[in-house]
């Protein structure tokens, strides 16, 4: 059989990666760490030489110090990240992180998206030192989100812009190559109404365990006037894995792609496929995480607005002969999605209380609301969680 022109090149590749090998190892610059049988086959790793070489001949290609952030940029753009760390060092080792991040911001306005996504990557990454270059952007509208979030996430008090949030999606889009001006992109943003948002990932738990049931008091830390809590009867023998979506649907938030973590006992539990070193929640029973009355563990959901919730297990109950979810009671409307946090919900019921607001319309706009009274931040409906509850039953 002729085999293909793309086999015959692959072969080539294959032929001369195993030369190139052959040769560092020669030189001492690598070492060979498995040969198996078949060509393509050869696995090697670079010794302490084999590093020092390469980090020197990344660091005579890197950008000039002297040189401007487009040029810089180019570069670091063309380049897979890990060398462009080592390449990116001499030009910032130059400047200090201010410095630098004026540059890189001064550049990532009238970037191409992808562009700008790295050059505000690298700027986010130097540090609180640069954080005077931050708030010289923070006022400007549009790209000034980026310097909004990146001061919000340090702790910092900043005047959110509710806008921010579509116009850095829509900057995300335009970076992996969607042409905002040739398609239709739909960003929906889900107001509290009179009624809990629609979940947006719906889930059937399987059948629910037999046995005790716990009574729980679910808190959402750092809200108030009116705080936010809800008081739930789930089964003991409910793995974590369920929990999460328990809590969810009781709270009344959307269930979307954010990640979340259970905290207890020096532990963290939650899905292993994200690649954060958490224990599987699927494997960690909440009867074994909460053994006593008294007991809490921390549940925390969307690691960029950090919503914390306190789970206190308030009473062990006895066996329920169908095993069942309910909510007893509770108080507050959950908090929209996205909106930074408890910090930024706090300014955000302030801002809609406040009509002579600058951002009082636009914050309106946000929430897809025709006036203020439309927002009750008191709203709860203990039918309508335990309505969200059943629909988490097969």
């Amino acid at each position: 059989m002729i085999g293909s022109d793309e086999d015959e090149d692959l072969d080539d590749s294959a032929e001369h990666a195993e030369d190139v090998i052959a040769f560092l190892v020669s030189h001492g610059a690598a070492a060979t760490l498995e040969v198996p049988e078949g060509p393509g086959k050869v696995k090697a790793e670079l010794t302490p030489l084999g590093r020092m070489l390469a980090e020197s001949l990344f660091t005579g290609c890197a950008p000039p110090a002297e040189a401007d952030a487009a040029t810089f940029m180019d570069v670091i753009c063309a380049v897979p990240p890990k060398i462009a760390s080592v390449m990116a060092v001499p030009w910032l080792a130059a400047r200090s992180p201010a410095e630098a991040v004026r540059e890189l911001l001064g550049y990532a306005e009238w970037a191409d998206p992808d562009q700008r996504v790295v050059a505000v990557t690298v700027a986010s990454g130097l540090g609180p030192e640069a954080a005077p270059a931050w708030r010289d952007w923070a006022d400007r509208p549009g790209f000034g989100a980026y310097a909004r979030r990146w001061l919000a996430e340090q702790g910092e008090q900043v005047s959110l812009d509710p806008a921010d949030q579509v116009w850095l999606a829509a900057d995300a889009l335009a970076a992996i190559g969607v042409d905002m001006a040739e398609e239709t992109v739909t960003i929906e943003i889900i107001p509290p109404t009179a009624a809990l948002p629609p979940m947006t990932r719906w889930v059937r738990l399987p059948a629910l365990p037999a046995g005790e049931a716990y009574q729980l008091k679910v808190t959402l830390r750092g809200v108030s006037k009116p705080p936010v809590w809800r008081r739930i009867v789930v089964p003991a023998a409910v793995p974590l894995s369920h929990l999460h979506h328990i809590v969810q649907h009781a709270m009344g938030w959307e269930g979307g792609d954010h990640l979340h973590v259970f905290s207890a006992d020096g532990r963290e539990y939650g899905d292993p496929r994200s690649g954060l070193g958490f224990a599987d929640e699927s494997k960690a029973v909440l009867a074994k995480v909460l053994a006593q009355p008294g007991a809490v563990m921390r549940y925390t959901y969307d690691f960029g607005d950090e919503w914390e919730h306190d789970i206190v297990l308030e009473k062990v109950l006895p066996p329920d002969p169908v095993p069942r979810l309910s909510c007893l009671a509770g108080k507050g409307a959950c908090p929209p999605e996205d909106c930074g946090g408890a910090w930024g919900y706090a300014r955000l019921k302030e801002t809609l209380a406040d009509p002579d607001h600058e951002d009082h319309e636009s914050l309106l706009e946000w929430l897809g609301l025709d006036e203020a009274a439309d927002f009750d931040p008191a709203w709860f409906r203990l039918d309508e969680v335990n309505a969200q509850l059943g629909q988490l039953l097969a």
